[in-house]
């Protein structure tokens, strides 16, 4: 069956069945044809989830032809290490912002706004062919991973591309004002550990030799982008963001 009458079939249970015997180019030629589709409208909720399938099936066959070779695992703890990096100053930028505000707010400085919270942000990308940092020959998968980072940069949610997977955001509370972005103790005691490696681990021992947190274990196991993907990542972008709130109702009633 030609893809572009992969993207007509309406029952899902046949559509999951179909494209479960296409290649990873073909599996990427429907992904294009859904972004081309999707391109200027929000989802349907039936579009979202065949979306996702491919994309989830791209990553599974991607990810059981991984070479686990020096280089490839070299790159991956670099980027490991970049992303844990990336996390630890989000979390102390967060934590200096969220007691400066709280300050302001304590001497009275936050009128007219009502409440505020602190945002942390991090996501991952990597750039085209010809401005990239990196020489890594396309391999014998036939994938083209410019343009599929491309299209999971504008489809994954905000949940997905974010990375700080536990500790995004504090809001104020008047009750408990001494908050932070500190991870809590379960949290601590499993970072850097081989059980965030998860399924990926059984299949590639070699894996759980690279020390892994939960910022890295959410771009492994919480979106789509498979290790292929990963080892061509060159940015790393986070954001630090403070959100004052002044909410009016019509009653002139401020809260």
């Amino acid at each position: 069956m030609q893809t572009q009458e992969l993207i007509k079939i309406e029952n899902f249970s046949e559509f999951n069945k179909q494209i479960e015997t296409l290649t990873i180019p073909e599996l990427e030629q429907l992904i294009e044809l859904f972004g081309e589709k999707t391109r200027w409208r929000w989802y349907d909720k039936e579009t979202y989830h065949k979306i996702s399938h491919c994309l989830a099936q791209r990553k599974y066959l991607l990810n059981r032809q991984f070479e686990c070779s020096p280089e490839n695992l070299e790159r991956l703890r670099n980027i490991a290490n970049l992303v844990e990096k990336h996390a630890d100053i989000l979390r102390k930028k967060g934590n200096e912002l969220y007691k400066q505000i709280l300050q302001q707010w304590q001497d009275g400085k936050n009128k007219p706004f009502s409440d505020f919270y602190v945002e942390l942000s991090l996501s991952v990308s990597f750039n085209d062919e010809d401005t990239s940092v990196l020489h890594l020959d396309d391999d014998h998968l036939g994938s083209d991973y410019v343009k599929m980072s491309e299209f999971m940069g504008r489809f994954h949610n905000d949940f997905e591309r974010n990375l700080m997977m536990y500790d995004k955001r504090i809001d104020y509370d008047s009750e408990n004002s001494d908050r932070s972005f500190d991870e809590d103790e379960d949290t601590k005691s499993f970072n850097y550990t081989p059980e965030l490696w998860e399924s990926l681990g059984k299949a590639f021992p070699k894996l759980t030799e690279i020390p892994i947190t939960w910022a890295f274990h959410h771009l492994i196991d919480h979106t789509n982008y498979a290790l292929q993907d990963i080892i061509r990542i060159n940015d790393v972008w986070g954001e630090a963001k403070v959100c004052w709130q002044h909410i009016t109702r019509a009653t002139g009633e401020v809260y």
